[in-house]
């Protein structure tokens, strides 16, 4: 089955249960609608992951975070896993730690890894910088924690999907200017890093618009800035494109043919290291592997990343 047979069955299947593409009429109804896309489309696989659940403390209350460890027989000897801290996607508006729920299993069973997945707070409620500064302090705790978790704190990835990668290219961003914790690789995919480019000009396709138009990137952006928006989207904490990259660790970045943000991406990974890009993939391909051939391709290459670390 093709790549293109794929994202059509999965609109299809979509459009059939009341969950097309997404209105944009309020906040809340789009939250509901993505999560019921997630519960409607995702396979967890129970057998690959031990999952924990924990609360940890924030910079303006506690962070919920779910944590991912591979069974003792899949992964490697107590402390010498990658840590992997994960930011989920949603356009910094919506979703939730179920989004990626189904890849992280996977991810973390094929890897190796230790994942700490964030739930950060959300716009227009916390406007930026709240979840950024959500993600970095769970990164921080993380960090200060790994050996109980079972990880290894040099071997330290930052990792996010959609508005969550744009998350985590912005922490390793403030952890360099923070002299902040040490992130040994970035693992991206198909995240906004150029908030300023006019999106409605980029790889505007009949696939890309089944999932993300670019009038909802837009809409998502103004919504996480708010009343900053003009001088905002130049912050390199927002558009990380825009920052100094120098010294920064290396990064895999994931990109799907039928998005508007491939551009900007393969931009940014001509200054640091490498992209791969799936034909024919649509934004969100990550979230459900046992449906998308290339999201189930980004786990094994990733967890081939991190086994390498």
């Amino acid at each position: 089955m093709t790549e293109r047979s794929q994202v059509l069955s999965y609109a299809r299947r979509l459009e059939k249960a009341g969950l097309g593409p997404n209105k944009m009429a309020t906040i809340d109804s789009s939250r509901e609608r993505l999560r019921r896309v997630v519960k409607f489309m995702a396979r967890p696989s129970e057998k690959l992951a031990e999952v924990a659940e924990a609360r940890i403390k924030g910079p303006d209350g506690p962070i919920r975070v779910r944590i991912y460890r591979p069974k003792k027989k899949e992964g490697p000897k107590s402390g010498s896993a990658p840590l992997v801290m994960f930011f989920h996607g949603g356009g910094w508006i919506v979703g939730d730690l179920d989004l990626s729920d189904e890849t992280l299993r996977l991810l973390s069973g094929l890897s190796g890894a230790v994942i700490v997945s964030v739930e950060y707070r959300l716009a227009p409620e916390h406007p930026f910088p709240a979840g950024l500064e959500d993600c970095y302090a769970a990164t921080t705790w993380a960090v200060e924690e790994a050996k109980t978790l079972g990880a290894d704190p040099r071997k330290l990835v930052v990792c996010g999907e959609s508005a969550g990668g744009n998350l985590a290219a912005a922490t390793t961003l403030l952890a360099k200017k923070r002299k902040g914790p040490k992130i040994a690789y970035q693992i991206l995919i198909y995240p906004p890093l150029d908030l300023v480019r006019d999106q409605s000009t980029y790889t505007d396709t009949e696939l890309g618009r089944l999932t993300m138009a670019a009038a909802e990137m837009l809409w998502m952006r103004d919504n996480y800035l708010q009343d900053n928006k003009q001088e905002g989207i130049k912050d390199p904490l927002v558009s990380p494109i825009m920052g100094d990259l120098k010294g920064l660790p290396p990064a895999l970045i994931f990109t799907a043919e039928n998005d508007p943000l491939t551009e900007q991406d393969r931009d940014y990974a001509r200054k640091l290291r490498k992209a791969v890009n799936y034909p024919g993939a649509i934004h969100g391909f990550w979230n459900f592997p046992s449906h998308f051939d290339s999201g189930d391709d980004a786990v094994r290459k990733a967890a081939r990343v991190l086994k390498k670390l």
